[in-house]
This record gives structure tokens, sequence and C-alpha cells, in this order.
């Protein structure tokens, strides 16, 4: 008599595909439950392949949540790169800047990342988020221009980031509790950054 293995067989997949995939279900786990849902159990589970599987493409839980956390970085650094030219071929306003970043920030990740990052007090410092940060203000020096454009750019990029920072982490809670729109910080996020632009000319 023959009997059938309850055991999944694993679907065969290239190495890059294996940690494409396992990244990919990480940021989607990490926007919608917070980093507690990001387990190699989880994530291997969904991709119906053994822990231990999963364990030799990263080595280990640690080093799968560093190269979670450089893919989402390395977005938002390719992203501001690209809003430097965009902006210098005029195709760029201030509204998609604030879009970027509250992206970025909201279901991009990178809010739960910086408060992920702070809870677990590793004590390394985000170079690459820091430099992502910095192409930002690059592109918000020439949007305001002037003698003061580099200290103007430099507040406004932190403005910016404390707001879009703030808002993916309790901006729903708080669109509820006050019973206003989810946009409402975006929108006041340009109308600040604006006043800014239009002081500078």
């Amino acid at each position: 008599m023959s009997t059938k293995s309850s055991v999944p067989i694993e679907r065969r997949r290239k190495p890059d595909q294996v940690r494409e995939e396992a990244l990919a279900i990480g940021r989607r786990l990490l926007a919608s439950s917070g980093p507690s849902a990001i387990t190699l159990k989880a994530i291997s589970t969904e991709m119906g392949m053994s822990h231990a599987n999963l364990i030799h493409h990263f080595g280990s839980a640690e080093a799968y949540q560093d190269q979670l956390k450089s893919a989402l970085v390395q977005e938002l650094t390719e992203t501001a790169t690209a809003l430097v030219h965009r902006y210098r071929a005029g195709q760029v306003r201030i509204a998609d800047i604030v879009d970027t970043v509250f992206t970025a920030y909201g279901p991009g990740g990178i809010g739960t990342l910086v408060a992920w990052s702070a809870m677990s007090k590793t004590g390394r410092e985000n170079h690459s988020l820091n430099q992502a940060i910095l192409e930002l203000v690059t592109v918000l020096e020439e949007v305001m221009a002037g003698p003061q454009a580099s200290s103007r750019a430099r507040a406004a990029v932190t403005l910016v980031t404390f707001l879009a920072l703030g808002d993916s982490l309790i901006g729903n809670a708080l669109a509820k509790t006050m019973g206003s729109d989810r946009g409402e910080m975006r929108d006041l996020t340009v109308w600040i950054l604006e006043q800014l632009h239009n002081a500078s000319r």
C-alpha cells in the first residue's frame, strides 16, 4: 500500500529568485503588521520552503533583516536621485517631492524601518538612509535657490522627514481620532514648503 507524503515538495527557484521573493514578502509584512511579523519561519511557510533552506540563502535572521533594510533604503536613494534629474528637466513640483517622501515612509516601509532600528537599539547608523536624505536636500536646494538655499533645504527636509515619519506611524489613528482626511498632513506639508519656497524668491 502506497502512502502520500505530507511534506510539501519545494518549488525549484534560483538563489536570486528566493532572495527577491523573500524580501518582497518581508516588505509586505513590515508594512502591514510591523517588525514582529517578520520571521524566517513565517516567510519560509508563505514561500512553501523549509526554514533551513531559507537560512541557507540568507545565513541568519539578522542577515535577512539587514538585507531587507538595505533594499528599502536603496529604493528611497534611487527615487531621490531620480528626483534630482527630473527636477532639472522641469518635471518635478514640490508636491511631487512631498509625495515621494510620504510614500517612502508610509507604504514603502521606511517609517517602520526607522522605528524598528530605534527600538532594537543596535547602535548601527544607517549610512544608506543618510545618503538618501542628503539626495533630497540636493533636490530642495535647487527648488529653494537664493543665498540661503542650503540652510532652507536642510530645514525643509528635516521638517518633511519628521512629518512623514509621524504620519507613517500614527497617521491613520490620528486621522480617525480627529475626524480628518488621511491626506491632510501631506497637503499641509506641501503648503509649508511652498511658503518657504516663495519666501526665498
